[in-house]
């Protein structure tokens, strides 16, 4: 009887089980990866570590200016009229929006006059000492006696009636003395006046309308919605008046809203650009077509498995770093087209042998492109220093998978060499006995090139203008132009103080307003609320001083004076009676809502600024000479430590300097890293003067060749010495093994894995330096020059070098 036998199960493939896990881990990281939001703001490419960055951060987040929409109308055929209709067409569209908090279109000439009132019924509160000096010189008899003749006159001019009650009511100016002080506030903006209450351009073209989007400028879906529906009311208006207006937009949402399009295109293009390179590198350079697929597979697993770390950290990754990780596409690949290289040239056979052949050069790559990388780290960039987190995470996860996971994608499916349809091998065979035969000559150009570069050196700036890196649109740009050349282009010095209540806050910018007026000699135009709105305490100190200034018994023998001077000058002995009445009246202390039916309520809405916490009251300077800037603003911190400070001229010098201390400091640190870790991994000191010869040679090229071309170097494209450091080096140590391991009739695949391995970084840093945002086209240039030179002089010199200076061991 013969025994059945058991049913034997098929062993599972691991290769299948590996490639069945990669899917998961991958999906698993791409679940954790959508939970990061992307920082569009230039400012996370600011030092966090700098009290002047602070101080900036703190004032453009807070200051209501910096997210005030600004709307200009302007009128083709200097038609007054025609320009206001436009402007009561365009407000009349959009005053209702609930895109809107608020708008700012019309004074109304109630608000003016209700403005006329407060100063007079509230004048005494605001005398200050300079105002009581100018008070006393008028009260003199000597002056009463020009200056009753001077209102008569007045009185008998035709337009007299309309001015009567005041003149009367106020015959010695006292409600001019406070009105003059609006002078500063005014010069804020010279280009406006007021005209039909709307303001208008002084020379009478253009029309303003201010709004307060119900939205922050960081939120750019809800702008987009905003901006769509702007210029679909703006087409609308456009038409209605035959295109004899224009309609522009000026401020931070339509920047933010222009840079977030920007750098997202220029992001996709690059990667896709990138993309569709690598596929035709592979199409023309590799035998077999899916070696060319699993290129992107470390890729992918790695840089979604850092995104997916660094979201363990932060919930928003900065936008200026994504965009350099467009790059990263570029890196990542190269452990695995090594090795797909070789596989595609030799046969699947030759896998494990081509790994453990491969496995010392990759680990040294990758170990010294993330030591270089690694000195992000502690840069005092947040974006810098996310995308060194990004990117050690990233080389790390590419290189550990090249080397111990993408043979099981290999091997899953055997298969022998093929020709492809350019053998890049044999034309690394021919470049190779090219460079041996006519070295001396390649050695002369590559001099040559070297000392022109050197030429540039001289060249080679720092610009630390931050708004030079946004991007605007051609019509945003031009329309922002008109807007500061006709409201005024000026920036003034801005302080910003903080208090726990309203009263805090006043009274600290009563302290720095006493401050900043000893500094006359140093400062002008101070507009400070100060002057209209001062702290209750200030308020009641100068309403003291001023019934010291003019108790009952000055008052008596004034209106006696002015009784005397009325009669030789034919007055009725009452006429001035409403003006002694005022001045003996009980006063009642104003407060903030005595602004809200005026014309001034606008101005201090944009002074004051309510926050959950606390609020802030906004100052405005001008710094006469530029150079005091540190002094004046070490004595208003000294006097006062919770000051902001902002100066954009200021500010841009000291960020030029940053950015060269910035560039200093990284060059020092990225280099000691290499030169570290390839002793490490090397062990011996000639080897590693063999491989960054020409990484160095290659950074002082690119800086000099930036300089011929004018180009500046700024807080983003600093980091090129970063990737000629990190990724140059990698072309050196691939070349160097090959050279230290060659055996006779080797090929040059190695040397073809190089060329392919810097057309992807290339091409990255290529499609970056076509980019039309400024931040991704400046590292974009910067970087595609350094790895042209990295990639020239490692084929040029690392043969020589080796056979010359290594040790024949």
């Amino acid at each position: 009887m013969n025994k059945r036998q058991a049913p034997t199960m098929n062993p599972i493939d691991p290769k299948k089980i590996i490639i069945f896990l990669t899917g998961i881990f991958y999906l698993v990281c791409l679940f954790f990866t959508l939970n990061l939001n992307l920082d569009e703001k230039i400012t996370s490419m600011l030092p966090d570590s700098d009290p002047g960055v602070a101080d900036f951060k703190y004032i453009i987040d807070h200051v209501p200016a910096a997210e005030t929409l600004y709307i200009q109308i302007e009128t083709k055929t200097h038609d007054l009229d025609t320009l206001k209709k436009a402007g009561d067409a365009f407000y009349g569209a959009i005053g209702e929006s609930p895109f809107f908090k608020e708008i700012v279109y019309q004074f109304s000439q109630k608000s003016v006059m209700n403005l006329l009132d407060f100063v007079s019924q509230n004048k005494y509160w605001l005398f200050d000492e300079t105002d009581l000096k100018k008070i006393d010189s008028r009260l003199s008899p000597e002056y009463i006696q020009t200056l009753l003749p001077t209102i008569k006159q007045k009185l008998l001019d035709p337009t007299g009636m309309f001015s009567a009650d005041q003149l009367t009511r106020d015959p010695f100016g006292l409600d001019e003395i406070i009105l003059s002080k609006l002078a500063a506030f005014q010069a804020e903006a010279s280009g406006i006046h007021i005209s039909g209450s709307r303001i208008i351009s002084q020379d009478e073209t253009c029309l303003l309308i201010m709004a307060s989007p119900a939205f922050p400028a960081v939120d750019t879906r809800q702008s987009a919605k905003l901006f769509a529906f702007l210029n679909r009311e703006k087409a609308r208006v456009t038409t209605a008046f035959e295109n004899q207006i224009h309609i522009g937009f000026s401020g931070n949402h339509v920047a933010t809203l222009d840079n977030s399009a920007t750098i997202q295109a220029d992001v996709k293009k690059a990667i896709l650009v990138m993309s569709a390179g690598i596929l035709v590198i592979g199409f023309f350079f590799f035998g077999r077509f899916r070696y060319v697929l699993l290129i992107f597979v470390p890729t992918l697993v790695s840089l979604t498995f850092a995104s997916a770390l660094l979201s363990f950290f932060t919930h928003e990754i900065s936008a200026i770093a994504i965009g350099c990780g467009a790059v990263l596409l570029g890196i990542t690949v190269d452990f695995g087209i090594h090795i797909l290289f070789s596989v595609d040239t030799l046969g699947t056979a030759h896998t494990n042998a081509i790994i453990s052949r491969l496995k010392k050069p990759i680990a040294t790559g990758a170990a010294t492109t993330m030591a270089a990388f690694g000195c992000l780290i502690f840069s005092s960039l947040p974006g810098q220093r996310q995308m060194g987190f990004f990117t050690i995470t990233g080389i790390l996860g590419a290189a550990l998978f090249a080397i111990f996971v993408l043979k099981y994608f290999v091997l899953f499916l055997p298969q022998k060499p093929k020709k492809p349809l350019v053998s890049l091998v044999k034309a690394c065979d021919f470049l190779m006995d090219f460079r041996k035969k006519h070295f001396l000559w390649i050695s002369l150009i590559c001099l040559l090139a070297f000392g022109f570069s050197l030429t540039g050196l001289k060249n080679f700036k720092f610009e630390g203008d931050v708004s030079a890196l946004n991007h605007l649109t051609p019509e945003t740009q031009k329309d922002m132009d008109k807007f500061l050349a006709t409201w005024g282009g000026t920036s003034p010095s801005v302080v910003l103080v903080e208090g726990k209540t309203l009263e805090q806050a006043l009274e600290k910018n009563d302290e720095l307003f006493k401050l900043l007026k000893g500094m006359e000699d140093q400062v002008d135009q101070i507009a400070s609320l100060s002057d209209i709105f001062p702290s209750k305490a200030q308020r009641k100190r100068q309403y003291e001083n001023f019934q010291k200034f003019l108790p009952n018994q000055r008052i008596d023998a004034l209106e006696k004076t002015l009784a005397a001077a009325s009669l030789v000058n034919k007055f009725s002995m009452d006429a001035f009676d409403p003006f002694f009445e005022d001045l003996r009246a009980p006063k009642t202390p104003f407060t903030r809502k005595d602004f809200t039916p005026t014309v001034l309520d606008p101005l201090i809405k944009s002074k004051l600024i309510f926050q959950k916490d606390s609020v802030l009251a906004l100052t405005t300077l001008n710094i006469k000479d530029k150079s005091k800037i540190p002094d004046i603003v070490s004595r208003i911190k000294t006097k006062l430590p919770q000051a902001r400070f902002l100066d954009k001229r200021h500010f841009v010098d000291k960020i030029t300097i940053l950015v060269a201390s910035q560039f200093k400091r990284l060059f020092l640190l990225a280099a000691g890293a290499m030169i570290l870790t390839l002793f490490v991994f090397l062990g011996r000191i000639k080897l590693v003067l063999i491989t960054i010869t020409p990484v160095f040679l290659s950074a002082i090229m690119t800086a000099g060749i930036m300089g011929l071309l004018g180009i500046c170097v700024n807080l983003i494209s600093i980091l090129f010495i970063i990737f000629v450091f990190g990724v140059g080096v990698d072309f050196s140590i691939f070349l160097v093994h090959h050279e230290l391991n060659k055996t006779p009739g080797d090929s040059q695949i190695t040397a073809g894995a190089v060329i392919i391995c810097a057309m992807t970084t290339i091409g990255a840093f290529t499609c970056l330096a076509f980019a039309q945002h400024n931040a991704l086209y400046s590292i974009g240039v910067a970087g595609l020059t350094g790895m042209l030179a990295s990639l020239v002089l490692s084929l040029a010199l690392i043969p020589f070098l080796v056979e010359k200076w290594s040790d024949p061991k």
